[in-house]
């Protein structure tokens, strides 16, 4: 049981660096048993000359996994309020391969044994793009740790624990709290978001005669018929009779990567939509962008009435790309869709992304 709800800051604590591990392994513990290894060794560390090698595979033998330390001499800190302007900081490689992960919980746990878990996600906190055999540094926003009153006394919090999940072999490095923004936090995924290789300015969605193979939505009888054509002149093209709009099913959507994940990361504000349509009739529909993660970007609607039956060039500026509210992930995308919003046969032909 608490004796008191609320523990005061020493002068001299709040002065301290919130070291968990960096040169010295000072309280550090472990509890591997015989489901991995846990040692610190002298040698070429991130920063000095010791660093934390570890290597662990968690059987169904094995119960909890995982190691510790306190950042504040096993005193209670008050991380109410600190939380907002700190983030965890560390160096990681990896001893035996590239890996996109690293399965490790993180825990800021209390003196009643309660805590605050977060997954060490690699695509959120890595500042690099993969985990490899060269030191790579992390930084996790203790913001990002959930507070739930029933579940962590954040006001008493006693230690840095993180526990270990399924498999892995790594080796760690000058783990702290440094002070870290918002801003900062942001400014380093566009940093990141930078190295990324970036998508081809060029790219062609619509090729002829693999629209069966990219394609998907040829078979919804009743709602919609999606199928090529060949004009006078031997040029195909996508033919789109739009039967009923409102069972949901008179949509489409095509990827132009073997429906391999489609890069459009880099493209610049110049970045376009162009695409050839032509309607018999009235026609509208709606067109939107999704990733493989299920984000959506729409990128607007179409629509023509009747009496204009030739051929015209839409072209839809693709700048909100990097919009973060939608989430998307750039170079993740899955597929180009279209919506039928009325009744009507409409042709399309030459669909690409371009910068001319």
């Amino acid at each position: 049981m608490p004796l008191y709800n609320r523990y005061e800051q020493t002068a001299d604590l709040e002065k301290e660096a919130y070291v968990v591990f960096d040169e010295e392994s000072g309280t550090l513990w472990s509890s591997l048993g015989d489901c991995g290894e846990f040692n610190v060794f002298k040698g070429k560390a991130a920063v000095g000359n010791s660093f934390i090698s570890l290597a662990w595979n968690k059987g169904k033998d094995c119960e909890w996994l995982g190691f510790g330390n306190s950042f504040s001499n096993w005193n209670a800190v008050d991380m109410s309020e600190e939380r907002n302007s700190l983030a965890l900081s560390f160096f990681v490689r990896s001893t035996q391969e590239t890996v996109n992960a690293i399965p490790i919980v993180a825990c800021l746990e209390d003196f009643g044994g309660g805590g605050s878990y977060l997954f060490l996600d690699s695509k959120k906190y890595l500042l690099g793009l993969q985990i490899d055999t060269i030191w790579r540094r992390m930084i996790v926003p203790l913001w990002d740790f959930p507070v739930r009153e029933e579940e962590v006394d954040i006001q008493a919090i006693k230690q840095m624990k993180f526990q270990l999940e399924g498999s892995g072999a790594f080796q760690l490095d000058e783990i702290k709290l440094v002070p870290f923004s918002r801003e900062e936090y942001a400014e380093s995924r566009r940093w990141v978001a930078s190295t990324k290789r970036k998508g081809e300015p060029e790219q062609e969605i619509y090729k002829e005669g693999f629209l069966d193979e990219y394609a998907w939505g040829q078979h919804a009888p009743g709602s919609q018929v999606l199928a090529e054509r060949t004009g006078p002149s031997g040029e195909r093209f996508i033919h789109w009779d739009i039967i009923e709009p409102g069972t949901g099913w008179a949509k489409w959507g095509i990827n132009w990567n073997g429906w391999y994940q489609v890069n459009l990361s880099g493209l610049g504000p110049d970045a376009r939509l162009k695409f050839k349509v032509k309607a018999e009739d009235s026609v509208a529909f709606r067109i939107e962008l999704y990733d493989f993660q299920g984000h959506v970007l729409p990128l607007g609607s179409f629509s023509k009435g009747p009496g204009d039956q030739g051929w015209t060039e839409v072209e839809i500026s693709l700048s909100e790309l990097g919009a973060t509210n939608h989430g998307l992930v750039l170079d993740q995308i899955k597929e180009l869709q279209f919506q039928g919003l009325a009744k009507g046969k409409v042709l399309l032909d030459d669909i690409r992304i371009t910068k001319r």
